[in-house]
């Protein structure tokens, strides 16, 4: 009897296969540590998506420490600088990573944004050294927001990952929201009226881009869109539940905080899902919540303050912001090429330019464009520009790419991520026409889930979506096609 090679059946297979242009899947029945399995393709096999991992818990505790201010809330903290040391942390985890070889696929479309933003940052850097470096914070933060894109649209490598960060992100809005929400309450009920709440505002928070009423705004502006566009889809009953919360309680917010740029800004942003798609129920019915909550939960100071904006002659804050601008326009035409240096606005208006009908008390140009232009010139606004126009291509291209592969529906998680994407940087653009957030942290955050995003979308291969498809095509698209 001839001899018989016989196996150990106890050495387990190895979960990896070779999968179509030599790239590596996982078995259907395979386990790999730190890695999740993303939709099933026709083979039975399963694309690797990663899991947790270093870089991807630093980068949720660096939003985490970002959004609840926990240096401002405990004193303790403020020596320790927590949010830098966090960025550093998903940097050094993002390096040591070990990614599949699918992972390294990039756009030349999310090229074209880091490009952007690097212009912007190297205009940023000429114009503080033009200007003496008077301002160095001011360049140092710009320089930790593009670090902040960088990692956050390259550590979200997967739609686990991606969902994982923008739960978090509303999670916490929301806990702004009913903190602001339950704090206009308790001041109507300390006896403080609706005209006095609606003119200083009310915010979330201890500090920086949350404790005022505009800025706090226009962060509702911001998440509120993408909580509609990503609920009106969702088949799951929780989800479902906790974005409408999310939804209502950030139009709430924002109806609430004594903001007109954020009420225009969520207006905007509802107007442009319905223009864009108006034979759509999606559309009509973000229009129909705004125009309920203007009847029904808008104060009547500040409807007042609203309408008092058409007269802005006879407006006192309206009078205040057209001669800031007119400042910013001022220091353009002065220092054209690199402006008067980031983060220069308030001493340069306070030494040379303010006027007698202003206190020195005013420090912000109360607008992203004047602040870009007076700041750092044309240098800097035109890659500025042009970060604005690659985000919406990216978008554009994003939904393109799904709609090849069957997914172009409102069923489709990416898809209503990309829609919502665009209507926030909508409110974001209309919103910061009146407030002075150019250096928060909303416009990076938004550039890189855009580019997360289509690198994601990229990496779905035509094969996954017949299994994702099987709802009917439907127009849900914002941008152009």
């Amino acid at each position: 009897m001839p001899n018989v090679t016989k196996f150990d059946h106890s050495i387990q297979e190895s979960p990896y296969t070779p999968g179509k242009g030599g790239k590596a899947v996982v078995r259907s029945n395979g386990a790999v540590p730190g890695v999740r399995n993303a939709s099933r393709s026709l083979d039975g096999s399963k694309p690797i998506e990663p899991g947790w991992s270093l870089g991807f818990v630093a980068i949720l505790s660096y939003l985490f420490v970002e959004y609840t201010r926990l240096p401002s809330m405990y004193p303790m903290l403020q020596s320790i600088p927590i949010a830098k040391l966090l960025v550093v942390l998903t940097a050094v985890g993002l390096l040591t990573s070990a990614r599949p070889q699918s992972d390294q696929r990039r756009s030349s479309s999310s090229g074209s944004v880091d490009f952007a933003i690097l212009a912007f940052l190297v205009a940023c850097i000429l114009s503080a050294l033009f200007s003496g470096l008077s301002n160095i914070e001011s360049l140092v933060g710009m320089i930790t927001w593009a670090v902040v894109y960088f990692l956050i649209s390259r550590t979200l490598t997967g739609p686990w990952r991606l969902r994982i960060f923008i739960f978090l992100l509303l999670l916490l809005c929301l806990k702004l929201s009913q903190f602001e929400i339950r704090d206009y309450v308790t001041q109507q009920a300390f006896g403080r009226s609706a005209e006095f709440l609606d003119k200083h505002g009310v915010g979330a928070g201890s500090s920086d881009f949350f404790g005022n009423g505009e800025d706090f705004g226009v962060a509702m502006c911001v998440v509120w869109p993408l909580a509609g566009s990503l609920l009106f889809g969702e088949r799951k009953k929780v989800p479902k539940l906790f974005l409408l919360v999310c939804f209502v309680s950030f139009l709430v917010s924002i109806f609430l905080c004594g903001s007109r740029g954020a009420i225009l800004g969520a207006a905007a942003a509802a107007m442009t899902l319905w223009a864009t798609n108006p034979k759509r129920i999606v559309g009509a019915a973000m229009v129909l919540f705004f125009v309920l909550g203007t009847f029904y939960v808008l104060p009547g100071a500040a409807g007042d303050r609203l309408r008092s904006a058409l007269h802005p002659d006879q407006d006192e804050t309206a009078q205040m912001r057209l001669s800031l601008w007119g400042a910013g326009i001022h220091m353009f035409e002065d220092h054209p090429l690199f402006g008067v240096g980031i983060g220069n606005f308030s001493p340069s208006y306070l030494n040379d330019y303010n006027g007698e009908t202003l206190t020195p008390t005013v420090f912000a140009p109360h607008s992203i464009y004047i602040q870009a232009l007076s700041e750092t010139g044309i240098v800097g606004t035109l890659p500025l520009l042009l970060i604005w126009f690659f985000f919406l291509r990216v978008n554009s291209r994003t939904r393109k790419h799904l709609k090849t592969l069957g997914l172009a529906h409102r069923k489709n998680f990416e898809y209503r991520v990309s829609v919502g994407l665009d209507l926030a940087f909508v409110g974001y653009m209309v919103s910061g026409a009146f407030i002075t957030v150019l250096y928060y942290p909303h416009l990076w955050y938004l550039l890189g889930l855009n580019v997360a995003l289509h690198n994601i979308c990229l990496r779905k291969q035509p094969e996954i979506a017949p299994a994702e498809s099987r709802v009917p095509l439907k127009r849900f698209a914002l941008a152009a096609r």
